[in-house]
């Protein structure tokens, strides 16, 4: 049955896979969620709604929406009933995939309290969503290198009375040869996307073909210029930065004036990986020249003459604070500039690890096989992140971790028992109070850790295994179930064996006793009577009564006749 089971999940996944391929022509690099929105949208800029990717949470409308990505904020999915609800969304494996998280409060409820709440990848905290009654959406990001085919992305609720929420959710596969600095075994945290020199807006899609979102920004004490060009000689150096980006940047204001520029990060102690791209922006004269020294955090990397028309990328790590100094050099006559940095908090402590397969395999057949319309809902690793784990079930702290516990009481679950054989870790399992039916099964007898079953209150029939019955480690709850076959109390028959035993033990007392006392008969003659000890007292017995040919008394050591 597991393995029949596994071909569904197979083919679901395949669909899945399917759909993202061929749906629209850009999927194959790209899954957008445009969260609560009611079905698939967009012309170039393609959207799915929700509806592969989870089944936890409700749509809402977003009405006082002024953002500026105003078309993808206009709904969100709120989710007020699990501690955790999660996303699941299909990737290409050992692949970067840049994965994007949006949201807008919007006050969509109308209470004006915006809430707080994680937001976790597989099983890891990513980052504490702080949200706000701001115009502008929150997002987050960061570039990973999957393990699987897909990853698992939840929001968790942290605070009594505050629902999570999302408003969008992007995962976007990067070229094989972007990002080459960045480590398979490292996830990368973006800080910063900065477009320097940019007064026209944020840069994305189309500008980006990679769906980037580049902020603008020019820093106080900097003149922003452009480009005299209309495109790059070659727009695909490494990272693929977008024209409209590299074609902006800012300049020191004297010749000899460096650019400092300092970064600040919320993890400051982790270490920080940075890409500058820089890009000259006029033919230079035959008398002119521009070249300056980099240095990240006061140490020396290189030295740069940026070309014209073509993107030259520089990348670096730091540990703390970024701070990042142009200098001009001795025989440059003209300051320094820069286009584009990105820069990212780097992180390997990730965990990759999840529930054990024998359990996920278990849970999956209670949750989608069996109890789907009740348990849909939950969704995202089962005992992952420790501190956000299923409530209806426990976990243990092995690695991987096992299920230890099912509590699913009161959970208005119908039909048969579910096949679970391979959860060898449990040790309780409550499913009181629902309308299951049909025989106990076998198999739950040979749990070899239960320690705790109770069935109480269901509609099971048949008989009760003589495993479970047999067990004296196991605390069995079966009341409340008219229809099962009860077996006769052995008690019963051994109290009939005790009391036969003790007739039979009686008699044979008697009789024992009838033997001895007869066996010490003592005849007394007393005047022509005699008497037997044991008859009676002073009977006397007729003469000539009995045989004449007796054989002859002992009295005194004496013979004597009739």
């Amino acid at each position: 049955m597991i393995k029949e089971y596994s071909c569904v999940r197979l083919k679901m996944s395949l669909l899945v896979l399917f759909l993202v391929l061929f749906a629209y022509p850009d999927a194959c690099s790209s899954v957008r969620i445009d969260c609560g929105a009611m079905g698939y949208h967009g012309t170039n800029d393609y959207w799915w709604d929700d509806y592969p990717f989870t089944s936890a949470g409700y749509n809402r409308q977003v009405l006082n929406n002024t953002s500026f990505r105003s078309k993808h904020m206009n709904s969100l999915r709120f989710f007020p009933d699990q501690n955790k609800n999660c996303y699941t969304v299909p990737v290409f494996e050992n692949y970067k995939v840049l994965v994007r998280a949006g949201f807008y409060y919007g006050n969509y409820d109308g209470l004006s309290k915006p809430p707080t709440f994680d937001l976790q990848f597989d099983s890891n905290l990513w980052v504490t969503v702080v949200t706000s009654l701001d115009n502008e959406p929150i997002f987050h990001e960061l570039i990973l290198t999957p393990t699987r085919n897909n990853i698992s992305i939840c929001v968790a609720r942290t605070r009594d009375g505050e629902i999570p929420f999302i408003s969008s959710l992007e995962a976007l596969t990067v070229f094989p040869h972007m990002y080459v600095g960045m480590e398979s075994n490292h996830v990368f945290f973006t800080e910063y996307r900065w477009n320097f020199g940019g007064a026209e807006g944020t840069k994305e899609f189309p500008d980006d073909e990679f769906y980037r979102i580049w902020d603008p920004t020019t820093p106080i004490g900097y003149t922003n210029i452009t480009a005299d060009y209309k495109s790059l000689l070659n727009n695909y150096k490494e990272d693929y930065p977008p024209f409209a980006v590299v074609s902006t940047m800012i300049e020191a204001r004297q010749p000899l004036d460096p650019i400092i520029l300092t970064f600040d990060t919320p993890q400051v102690n982790l270490p920080k990986y940075a890409i500058l791209y820089f890009a000259e922006a006029f033919k230079l004269q035959s008398n002119q020249n521009r070249s300056f020294d980099v240095y990240f955090n006061g140490n020396y990397n290189q030295t740069l003459s940026p070309h014209y028309e073509i993107c030259d990328a520089i990348d670096g790590r730091v540990d703390g604070i970024f701070n990042l100094t142009l200098i001009p050099s001795n025989f440059s006559n003209l300051p320094p500039i820069i286009s584009a940095m990105e820069l990212f908090t780097v992180r390997n402590d990730i965990s990759v690890e999840r529930t054990s397969e024998e359990d996920l395999q278990g849970l999956e057949w209670i949750t989608i096989r069996s109890y789907r319309l009740q348990l849909r809902k939950w969704t995202g690793d089962p005992c992952l992140p420790a501190n956000a784990p299923w409530e209806w079930l426990s976990c243990n702290d092995n690695n991987p971790p096992r299920v230890t516990a099912l509590y699913l009481a009161g959970n208005e679950l119908t039909g048969s028992f579910p096949t679970f054989s391979q959860m060898q870790a449990l040790e309780i399992i409550d499913l009181h109070n629902n309308s299951l039916e049909g025989p106990i099964p076998e198999f739950l007898g040979e749990l070899p850790n239960l320690k705790e079953l109770n069935l109480a209150d269901n509609k099971f029939e048949g008989s009760i295994p003589d495993s479970l019955l047999n067990n004296k480690k196991l605390s069995l709850n079966v009341s409340g179930n008219p229809g099962l076959k009860f077996p006769k109390k052995k008690t019963s028959k051994v109290v009939g064996l005790w009391v036969g035993g003790a007739l039979l033990f009686v008699v044979i007392c008697f009789l024992l006793a009838t033997f001895v006392r007869s066996s010490r008969r003592r005849i007394k003659i007393q005047g022509g009577e005699v008497e037997l000890g044991g008859t009676g007292e002073g009977q006397p017995i007729p003469h000539g009564l009995g045989n004449q040919d007796e054989p002859i008394l002992q009295r005194n050591g004496r013979q004597t006749g009739n």
